[in-house]
């Protein structure tokens, strides 16, 4: 359970595929947003945020960051809503954890 007094957690590992992982979330508008990300090589996983009717509300994106290369997703809710993170792979089977974190949306 993420909360703002815990704001990281790690799921996995998991063996992953094409068809990918179902998270299931419930986020709350207010100061904090959603991240999700797995630390891989470029190309090799998909992150998708979707609603209960599986429209996507957010794709992640390959990132750099100092720490290495990650599939990185963020999304801020405009209202609670229970949502799906899927994780899967491009091709092949991989095993991966899965980060999860709120951070602040105000300085």
């Amino acid at each position: 359970m993420l909360s703002t007094s815990a704001a990281r957690a790690e799921v996995g590992p998991l063996a992953v595929d094409t068809q990918g992982v179902d998270l299931c979330v419930h986020l709350v508008p207010g100061n904090w947003a959603f991240e999700a990300y797995v630390s891989t090589e470029p190309g090799r996983f998909e992150l998708t945020l979707e609603d209960p009717g599986q429209v996507i509300l957010q794709a992640g994106s390959d990132q750099v960051w100092a720490a290495g290369p990650r599939t990185y997703l963020a999304w801020d809710p405009p209202q609670s809503m229970d949502v799906t993170l899927n994780v899967r792979t491009t091709s092949g089977t991989s095993t991966v954890s899965i980060d999860l974190g709120l951070f602040s949306t105000t300085l």
